[in-house]
């Protein structure tokens, strides 16, 4: 079972992928758990935190509030980047490209 899963290609049935991705996730926990140094909390520093920004009072308030700004941020920025890669096909706004077709005209 081992060497199935360090073959390159190669297409694993349905219970060695969820024990190979369990164990990454158990591995990456751990890590993380260990690692926390102070500069990133660790897990279960999180998950203690999160249990008490939960019990507040106005989580809901600023959780609807956080994502209506998200939302909005994500619909701006998908609106400048749709203006921006429509008008860089506009000859206007990218005079550089068909000039060598139009210079003998």
């Amino acid at each position: 079972m081992l060497k199935q899963i360090f073959e390159p290609l190669r297409i694993l049935d349905k219970r060695t992928l969820t024990i190979l991705v369990a164990v990454e996730v158990l591995l990456a926990l751990a890590a993380w758990q260990l690692s926390g140094n102070g500069l990133i909390p660790t897990p279960t520093k999180v998950l203690a935190a999160l249990g008490h920004i939960v019990q507040m009072p106005d989580f809901l308030d600023n959780l609807f509030a956080s994502l209506s700004l998200t939302m909005k941020g994500m619909f701006i920025s998908i609106a400048i980047a749709l203006l921006i890669s429509y008008l860089s096909i506009v000859p206007f706004f990218s005079p550089s490209r068909g000039s060598s077709s139009n210079a003998a005209i």
